[in-house]
């Protein structure tokens, strides 16, 4: 796939008009719609600014790489410097700390899950006391002119 190829496809990914993208990183329009047509190409400068506005590295942009459409934030590059420095051990407790924090997210989504779920079939249950206490005062009275019936016949007798 050719630079405006991929250019284009960033772009209709990241679901943003030529128009908006142009004035992001401060160029016209025209000269945009030239980048994507191959009539022009951009300044390494201009290069770095399209890349990161559509969150893909200048080497996909540039057909260097095929797969890795990832931009890296200047943090994470230094991470990932720091990383590399590491011995083999330190490198296992970095990817323990990585395991860790993942198994705690999970662990915490479940128990939200739960929670909310616990938290529900309480309400469930409380509506249903409810509702039983209801029919059972309208059975109450309903049955109550039946009994008054019953008294005022008895009386006439």
């Amino acid at each position: 796939m050719s630079f405006p190829d991929r250019l284009k496809e960033a772009r209709t990914e990241k679901k943003i008009s030529q128009k908006a993208l142009a004035e992001q990183i401060g160029i016209s329009p025209s000269t945009y719609n030239g980048y994507e047509r191959g009539y022009t190409e951009p300044s390494v400068d201009y290069l770095r600014s399209l890349a990161q506005a559509l969150s893909v590295s200048v080497d996909y942009l540039l057909e260097i790489e095929n797969d890795n459409k990832i931009a890296v934030t200047d943090d994470e590059r230094q991470l990932i410097e720091e990383y590399r420095l590491l011995d083999d051990d330190g490198k296992s407790m970095v990817k323990e700390v990585f395991v860790f924090q993942k198994n705690w997210t999970n662990y915490r989504i479940g128990a939200i899950n739960k929670w909310m779920a616990l938290i529900s079939q309480q309400h469930e249950d409380e509506r249903k006391r409810e509702r039983e206490k209801l029919i059972k005062k309208s059975m109450e009275e309903l049955e109550k002119p039946e009994e008054a019936v019953k008294e005022k016949g008895r009386k006439e007798v």
